[in-house]
């Protein structure tokens, strides 16, 4: 006999909002990756985009992936209102072409879709509580709590927002929100060289591993062209 039980609906959605009314502020292990690399993302913003090379197993890791991945989708969103706000099929068309962003134009379309709706619900969070909030977020909760929990079409959404403005988080938003307009920034500036590059046809273009490399153009000519950050080309940990 199989055993089931009956859960009422939205069930999961309740649990996590209880969750979110517990937090008080970032987590430690946030908190100290944030000290300890701060002052280097400072004065050098490109390197918060840069994956760790080969590190001893005790050291810290410097790269932070839930950061990086929601500052991947405001990057989106803030790149395409740069360049005027295209469709999403011309803007995953443009991207793969130039850099290789994702296996085919269909799944970058579908990625970038994915991105753009995080992304606008990041910058909600922005607005509400400060504009470094992104950083100090933490780990303890699955990037659904921030991006399809706590939205503005959730009914509790102003409460939940009312209390979280009770916390910490607000202090350590305005502390690094200087930090967030620095890296993003830097990167935007970056990607603004992005041009509309027609399908290549006589090259297998392939995604770039460092900030900037070498591509070959039509003509068999290798230009550096930029490209966005790793994260953008990966499935995300939402849950």
């Amino acid at each position: 006999m199989v055993e089931f039980t009956i859960k009422e609906k939205g069930h999961q959605d309740k649990a996590r909002l209880k969750k979110l009314l517990k937090l008080q502020g970032p987590d430690q292990k946030t908190l100290s990756l944030l000290e300890d690399k701060a002052a280097d993302w400072c004065r050098h913003p490109l390197s918060f985009w840069q994956r760790p090379v080969a590190v001893p197993a005790d050291y810290p890791n410097p790269f932070t992936p839930e950061a990086h991945i929601r500052y991947s989708c405001i990057l989106l969103v803030e790149y395409r209102d740069e360049i005027g706000r295209p469709s999403v099929e011309e803007t995953a068309l443009d991207l793969h072409n130039a850099i290789g962003f994702c296996r085919d134009v269909a799944e970058a379309q579908n990625t970038l879709e994915m991105m753009i709706s995080a992304g606008h619900k990041y910058k909600q969070l922005e607005n509400h509580l400060g504009a470094g909030v992104c950083f100090v977020l933490g780990t303890e909760l699955g990037e659904t709590c921030w991006t399809k929990v706590l939205t503005k079409s959730t009914k509790k959404f102003d409460s939940v927002i009312t209390e979280l403005r009770h916390t910490v988080f607000p202090q350590f938003a305005e502390i690094y929100g200087p930090l967030r307009a620095l890296v993003v920034n830097a990167k935007l500036e970056e990607l603004k060289t992005i041009q509309h590059v027609p399908t290549p046809t006589t090259h297998v273009w392939t995604e770039p591993q460092q900030s900037g490399a070498l591509v070959p153009d039509h003509f068999g000519n290798f230009t550096m062209q930029t490209y966005l950050p790793s994260a953008l080309d990966e499935l995300f940990r939402w849950e």
